[in-house]
């Protein structure tokens, strides 16, 4: 220990001595602990006090923006280092030396005494002991201090602090470093700040910060640090040391490239990197939200400029070879066309661009090379109509809904938790898309999607929609209003009261998601009663048992509370994870809103018990906020048992990690268990108790090893999972099953692999190994099994489209069917296939039976080709095909279309072929070639006689779709060959005609009346009456109806109609049932005077059809325009609607004797609430009208006219 001591004041001596002048050597030591140290000189050690590279100048009264020191210049500042060693005493002590050079230390009016005091209170404060010389020459004070670690290193900051020099620092550093610098609430730059003693300015965030996509890496802020020259030092040399570590590597976000050329600059990625290791993502051209998308480059800063550079050069050489393109797609095709952007990009090397489901714009864009554009637009158009689509409005479906929207959304709802659309998407392989619960919220009408590779299969699923839909009748369905808050409360844990309210009524009760904000609950009748009195009363059963848990789940209120607003940031917590563990986070029966209705303002909604429960706990966090350093000090230490602890932590930490992310407290898991939480006090107690519960539930687990043969497992897990799935959801269990193994392995391993693992809580693992042995027992029983073969020719017959044949043979017998695969090769016609049939022995034969069947079927199947000449190839077919359907169901074939179809086949249209092929059954197939021989016999002796048709009237012969032309071969058994119209042809087309004569002389004499160009005749009536007589075109099509003659104008402009006052309305006409005290029914209606036209002149109206018919027609016109001409007035009377059937009697027989009666025109509303009566004719007609009409109302029966 002597030795050692006297060693370091051995170095504490030279040390002094350095600081002294070596020509005049002055005693200037402090006896300052009773020891007195004279110093030699040592001018080898002199500083030069002008060299500027050693001490530069400093302060802040230059203007001149500081360099940077991440760009290319160098550092315009050097440090500024103070002398200082430090040694290690035997005793636990430590003895540091610290020199001050003169340009270092403050100046100082007092003098040396000023400095004394100092070392005096630091001494005093810090407990060392503190030793100083100062050299006369040179001004250099050197300090010796020795005690303490902490204590020394406590006394030389505050050396530092009270005697060296200020100084003001500024650096200039990349922007996107600043969070890094300040740390998560602060903790960088107070650390930083704590060790250096020095004052640390940021630019405020709000003048520097950008979106994240625009920072820019080359951007610079500036920092200024203010301290003692060393203290400042370190502070800088802290702060370039996080920028060191920040900037090493770079990431920059690409805002100026356009999307539509993301797709190109992807097939050039390659080139792009050119070996460079950097990553470059480009986002794809489809974008699935509403959100500002960008180009990102990642890695080493220098090459991360390049690409960039060279993203650049490439995008503007796209901009001069490349041209866009837009043009409009059904919306509903979007997604098709989305899903093949990398496909169409390949291909054609042009890029796609979708704009995102939530967008108005139906247009897709396309850009790429010119020769290119056509064949993008091609392959957009084939992947747009790549699927079978079918839209659906249900809303329409029950008309008698109060509101016929509200009942679909609802329906909708319903639908989409019972997953009954999901069923009927799996057995037709479709998809249907139906709107959010959001959109159901606003919208006007409920339309659903349909999409599929089948047209069948997209109409099945239809059907089955209709079908779904219109069994859920307004009666079934009913809303009930709850507060949203109280979801949670009534559906109870794991849902369990909505199930048993469910199990009790059948009604299941459909609760919007948490996300929406939506207070409407929605009951929906699910039972088998057919009756509407049975339904209403299990949907009031439903409704009362909600209402008792309402009464139970508490009355929701409101409260504010005022706490300081810069305290919510603490109450909520970083990413809410404080507010989460007040409120309950996810299952929050509260809603807390800060800063409303003012800044200071904090309000939360709820249950009331609940409300009290949260706002007692924000008092207590905003209590602890006043000192952030105790509330974010709360610990608490606790035992956890030691066997779980790996299942606490998790793989790779990730359970304990998400505890501390979610509530922000940081966990240290000690030996045997031992817990150690810190951080926030709420949020440590809901670490703690999260912790326990999986201590609790960890520690009620049950594992049970079930035996159960290997070959029944299957049966177990269910298609997909889906029924292990089902019991590990329902009793929150974990069910494990052995892996599959080799051969060997199997054979070590005999009873392994028949052992089926049942882990969870004791209640939920024992009904899970429960269900699964009820499962085992009953498939044991059912495991009959028999292998048949078949040939691989008619393992798609067995099958059927899409699975449907095998899955109705399963549903009908109950039976489990496995296909194998064949071992002969695919071109033996012979190849068998082997089939499990598995299932109850009565049921496995049964199955047997119609698979075989079918394979019999197949076996007797030929196929047979037959040379039949092109020109009777239509004769045989016959229109619509109904030839060639009758002779294959005459011969004992099948009557549906698709199979028809593949029984008899005739060459495409445009190839030419003369060959018919036939395939079936042998017996059906001969009958099919017999006939056929016969009918072309037939065909061979017939005649044929051409006539000529107006290129213009040929349309007629065809009708629309072809039906005109079908109609004229059906009805006399001939064929009808029209060639195409060539436009720059003959005015005739010959129209050839072949059959027998008979028919042949009957068709053509059809065709030629068809053809007939018709009669037609011009009458001229006033332009003044035209649509007085037109009636809005409802007199024309009389016309057309009653005598088959159509009207036209000759080209004449249709008279304008009159603009004029219309007296009253239904709103201000009064009724006859009004009171009036001038006397009865004076003002119960309107007249008003017909105004015409206001036109001279006459229109032509030119009658065309038939002779006979047109003068019909004519005489009818005149009436019409005789009567128009008489029609001077227009009465407007209101009559109530109930009272309208006792105007238009048995059969319309009052009204057409008023009418008659009165020579006027009346029209008695037809629509629901309407009750004006409307009549024209002469002022003197329309009261004689009025004066029958309310006779016949108010006749003594209560409706009728009185006999005069």
């Amino acid at each position: 220990m002597a030795l050692a001591h006297a060693a370091l004041q051995q170095d504490a001596l030279e040390d002094l001595a350095h600081a002294s002048d070596d020509d005049s050597s002055v005693d200037t030591a402090t006896n300052l602990g009773n020891q007195t140290v004279k110093d030699k000189i040592d001018r080898s050690k002199e500083v030069n006090l002008s060299d500027e590279n050693a001490f530069p100048s400093l302060g802040t009264g230059s203007s001149t923006r500081p360099a940077s020191l991440w760009g290319k210049m160098k550092p315009s500042l050097k440090p500024v280092t103070v002398s200082s060693s430090q040694v290690v005493t035997a005793s636990d002590l430590v003895t540091e030396t610290l020199k001050l050079e003169a340009a270092q230390q403050q100046a100082r009016s007092l003098g040396r005494n000023q400095t004394s005091d100092v070392v005096r209170d630091v001494q005093k404060s810090t407990g060392t002991t503190v030793q100083m010389s100062t050299a006369q020459k040179t001004g250099t004070t050197v300090f010796i201090i020795r005690g303490k670690p902490d204590a020394v290193v406590l006394a030389r900051r505050t050396l530092l602090k009270e005697l060296g020099k200020k100084v003001v620092l500024k650096l200039l550093v990349p922007s996107l470093v600043r969070p890094y610098i300040i740390g998560s609430k602060g903790r960088t730059l107070k650390t930083i700040i704590d060790k250096t003693g020095a004052k640390v300015q940021l630019p405020k965030r709000d003048e520097t910060s950008k979106v994240e996509q625009e920072i820019d890496p080359e951007e610079l802020v500036e920092i200024t640090i203010e301290g003692d020259f060393d203290g400042a030092n370190q502070a800088r040399k802290e702060i370039e040391a996080i920028v060191a570590e920040r900037t090493s590597s770079t990431s920059i976000k690409i805002t100026s490239i356009p999307s539509d050329f993301y797709g190109l600059l992807t097939l050039r990625k390659a080139e792009i990197k050119a070996g460079r290791d950097v990553k470059i993502k480009i986002p794809s051209a489809s974008f699935t939200e509403d959100v500002p998308v960008a180009i990102s480059v990642s890695g080493e800063k220098s090459l991360v400029a390049e690409v960039k550079v060279q993203l650049e050069s490439l995008y503007e050489d796209l901009q001069r070879t490349t041209i866009p393109t837009s043009f409009p797609v059904a919306k509903k095709q979007h997604k098709f066309i989305a899903a093949s952007i990398q496909d169409i990009l390949t291909s054609t090397g042009c890029s796609v661009t979708v704009p995102p489901p939530s967008s108005t714009s139906d247009h897709i864009t396309i850009r790429g090379p010119g020769a290119n554009i056509g064949a993008g637009i091609t392959l957009v158009m084939e992947k747009a109509n790549s699927m079978a689509i079918d839209s659906l409005e249900i809303s329409r479906a029950h008309q008698s809904s109060a509101n016929q929207v509200h009942h679909a959304a609802d329906i909708s709802n319903f639908l989409r938790k019972t997953d009954q659309l999901q069923a009927l998407e799996k057995n037709h392989s479709v998809s249907i898309s139906i709107p959010s619960e959001a959109q159901l919220l606003s919208g006007t009408k409920v339309v659903y999607d349909i999409t599929g590779k089948s047209a069948s299969g997209v109409s099945e699923a239809r059907a089955g929609i209709i079908a779904l839909v219109n069994g859920l009748k307004p009666e079934k369905i009913q809303r009930l209003t709850i507060e949203p808050l109280l979801h949670k409360k009534i559906t109870g844990p794991k849902s369990k009261n909505t199930i048993n309210i469910r199990k009790q009524h059948e009604v299941e009760v459909v609760f919007p998601s948490p996300e929406v904000d939506n207070d409407q609950v929605v009951l929906v009748y699910s039972g088998t009663a057919s009756t509407p009195e049975d339904i209403s009363v299990a949907m009031q059963q439903a409704q009362n048992a909600l209402k008792e848990l309402l009464l139970t789940a508490g009355q929701i209120v409101s409260e504010s509370i005022v706490v300081p607003s810069k305290h919510h940031s603490v109450i909520m917590g970083k990413n809410n994870t404080t507010l989460n563990a007040i409120t309950g986070g996810s299952d929050a029966t509260v809603r807390v809103v800060f800063g409303q209705p003012k800044e200071d303002s904090i309000t939360v909604r709820g249950p009331s018990n609940d409300v009290t429960r949260v706002i007692k706990d924000i008092r207590e966090v905003a209590a602890e906020a006043e000192n952030s350093e105790v509330a974010n000090s709360f610990k608490v230490e606790f035992e956890f048992p030691s066997q779980f602890t790996k299942n606490l932590i998790g793989k790779g930490g990730a359970n304990i990690s998400k505890i501390r992310d979610e509530l922000g407290v940081r966990i240290d898991v000690g030996d045997e268990g031992k817990i150690t939480c810190q951080g926030p006090q709420r949020n440590v107690e809901e670490a703690k108790s999260r912790i326990t519960m999986l201590g609790d539930r960890l520690a009620d687990e049950t594992t049970f090893k079930l035996k159960i043969p290997a070959e029944f497992h299957g049966q177990i897990i269910g298609q997909g999972g889906k029924f292990v799935k089902r019991l590990e959801d329902k009793y929150q269990v974990q069910i494990n099953f052995p892996k599959t193994t080799n051969e060997s392995a199997a054979a070590e391993e005999s009873s392994s692999k028949n052992e089926v693992t049942v882990k969870g809580g004791k209640k939920g693992a024992t009904a899970a190994k429960a269900e699964i042995m009820e499962l085992f027992e009953y498939e044991n029983e059912h495991s009959h099994s028999v292998t048949i073969e078949v040939l691989q020719k008619a393992v798609s017959q067995i099958v059927g489209k899409s699975g449907s044949a095998i899955n109705e043979l399963k549903d009908e017998t109950h039976t489990r069917i496995d296909i194998g695969q064949s071992v002969s090769s695919d071109d033996d016609a012979d190849a068998l296939v082997s089939i499990v049939i598995t299932g109850k022995k009565s049921q496995v034969e049964t199955a047997k039976k119609s698979i075989l069947e079918v394979n019999s079927e197949v076996a007797d199947t030929v196929t047979r080709t037959l040379i039949v000449d092109p020109a009777y190839h239509r004769t045989l077919i016959g229109p619509g095909g109904s030839n060639l359907r009758d002779l294959v169901v005459k011969a004992g074939g099948p009557d549906d279309a698709s199979l028809r179809a593949r029984m008899v086949r005739f060459p495409r249209t445009g190839v030419d072929s003369n060959e018919v092929v036939l395939k079936g059954s042998k017996k059906v197939v001969d009958k099919i070639s017999k006939a056929i021989e016969k009918i072309i016999g037939d065909a061979s002796s017939q005649h044929s006689e051409v006539t000529m048709v107006p290129k213009e009237q040929v349309r007629i012969i065809i009708g629309r779709g072809g039906n005109k032309k079908s109609e004229l071969e059906s009805k006399f058994s001939v064929t009808i060959d029209i060639p195409r119209a060539d436009a720059n042809g003959a005015a005739d087309v010959p129209v050839k005609v072949l059959g027998s004569e008979d028919g042949i002389a009957s068709a053509i004499a059809e065709i030629v009346k068809l053809v007939k160009v018709p009669e037609s005749e011009t009458v001229q009536v006033p332009r003044k009456l035209h649509r007085q007589v037109a009636d809005g075109g409802s007199f024309i099509r009389k016309l057309k109806i009653d005598y088959k003659v159509s009207v036209d104008h000759d080209g004449h402009e249709i008279p304008k109609a009159a603009t004029k006052a219309v007296q009253g309305g239904q709103n201000g006409i009064a009724r006859i049932d009004d009171d009036d005290d001038e006397g009865e029914h004076s003002n119960a209606w309107s007249v008003t005077e017909v105004a015409g036209s206001g036109e001279s002149g006459d229109i032509p109206w030119v009658l065309k059809g038939d002779a006979a018919q047109i003068a019909k027609a004519k005489k009818a016109l005149s009436s019409a325009v005789s009567q128009a001409a008489s029609q001077t007035h227009v009465g407007h009377l209101s009559v109530p609607a109930a009272k309208h059937r006792f105007i238009i009697g048995q059969g319309g027989s009052t009204i057409n004797a008023i009418r008659t009666e009165s020579g006027t025109k009346i029209d008695v509303p037809r629509n629901q609430g309407d009750e004006v009566i409307v009549i024209k004719g002469s002022k003197e007609g329309l009261e004689k009208a009025k004066a029958l009409i309310l006779e016949a109302t108010t006749a003594p029966s209560g409706g009728g006219r009185r006999e005069h």
